[in-house]
């Protein structure tokens, strides 16, 4: 077995894995075939292309297959991918993911204000937090 085969082994086994978990939207599951096919289609032009090049064969490989995992698994929503109803919106579908464009998660660190003043949640009276005039029950 040559090198170029071992890759495509590889991908096909990645591709097979991800085809089996496709389980949404209802039009990908109907065209799941052509949408991975599409998928499986370049990943075997990068094996050949990328051949001498192990490095940047798995960037380019594993940069699509493990995103892909990842949405159909449910650890990371692509909602590009979720949106797909129609060839169109497939076949754009298809374009972002040969072109490594993903959607990324980001997260910013912020500060809350407060919104109620210090002197405000002091309980004064003796009586429990919310009741009149100091007495439990009002």
């Amino acid at each position: 077995m040559t090198d170029i085969q071992k890759w495509e082994w590889i991908v096909g086994k990645r591709v097979q894995s991800i085809y089996d978990m496709i389980k949404a939207p209802t039009y990908l599951m109907v065209y799941r075939m052509k949408f991975m096919h599409a998928i499986w289609a370049h990943l075997i032009k990068l094996v050949h292309k990328y051949r001498k090049n192990r490095m940047l064969l798995v960037g380019y490989l594993y940069g699509i297959l493990l995103p892909l995992e990842r949405h159909f698994s449910g650890k990371e929503i692509q909602t590009f991918i979720n949106r797909i109803n129609s060839k169109e919106r497939m076949d754009t579908a298809i374009e972002r993911i040969v072109n490594i464009q993903w959607e990324k998660d980001v997260r910013t660190q912020g500060k809350l204000r407060q919104s109620i003043p210090i002197g405000a949640m002091k309980n004064y009276n003796g009586g429990g937090v919310g009741c009149v005039g100091g007495h439990p029950r009002g």
